[in-house]
């Protein structure tokens, strides 16, 4: 049992609801769509480079994504025709459509968390009309506070925190990224507990440390007798 937990923080993407299934189909179509021309292989690493090379600059979301897809389409041809391009735009504006569709457990155990007067906070990264528009198309409760960050570092905790009054020491944070939702809070002398997700991408995907703050669940629903008697 937590007993000095005041305030929960949910990640947001394949946490609550399912995020990369949709934006694997996405890279998918892109490799698909350029198969022809450049080997799966190296088009692939060419783009993961391009993501990551960008991501500084371009934050993270399909809007990233898609401009990610065009440079390296036209790495590969300088003179790609236009309606190449067009396509590609319409790869991006379907992962920007993404129905959202909540995960197992997601809202019940939100609402029991809420019910037993937790102070529940969602906290995601990306572009915020994309993350906004998840949200308001989820089932959560609208009242919530739903905080959409550039990144998940240390700097943007420590902000967060001091924005929305938030002790460290009472805070628990819970995400399937270990790189984004884990280490951050742990180092901050946060509680956190992992959920792990079937996909998880390559730039979160980092070694979870031994930590005496650090709870892995199986499902979502398991962190429940962790902070309710």
């Amino acid at each position: 049992m937590l007993k000095n937990i005041t305030c929960i923080g949910f990640d947001a993407d394949d946490t609550l609801w399912h995020n990369e299934i949709y934006y694997l189909k996405g890279e998918s179509d892109f490799i698909s769509l350029l198969a022809d021309t450049v080997d799966r292989g190296i088009l692939a690493k060419t783009f993961a480079d391009t993501e990551n090379r960008n991501m500084d600059l371009l934050g993270y979301g399909a809007k990233a994504m898609t401009i990610s897809m065009i440079e390296t389409a036209i790495h590969f041809n300088p003179a790609i025709d236009a309606s190449v391009i067009s396509k590609i735009i319409k790869i991006g504006r379907e992962v920007m459509e993404m129905p959202v569709q909540m995960l197992p457990g997601a809202e019940e155990t939100v609402r029991i968390l809420q019910n037993n007067h937790y102070r529940i906070v969602i906290i995601t990264k990306g572009e915020l009309n994309e993350q906004t528009r998840k949200f308001r198309l989820s089932p959560l409760d609208q009242q919530l506070d739903y905080l959409v960050l550039p990144d998940k570092s240390l700097t943007a905790y420590r902000q967060l925190f001091r924005r929305e009054h938030i002790d460290p020491e009472t805070f628990l944070m819970i995400g399937n990224s270990p790189k984004s939702d884990i280490l951050p809070p742990l180092e901050l002398g946060c509680y956190a507990a992992h959920i792990p997700f079937e996909t998880t991408w390559a730039h979160e995907d980092v070694p979870l440390p031994a930590h005496d703050r650090l709870i892995k669940l199986n499902k979502l629903e398991d962190i429940l007798k962790y902070l309710i008697a």
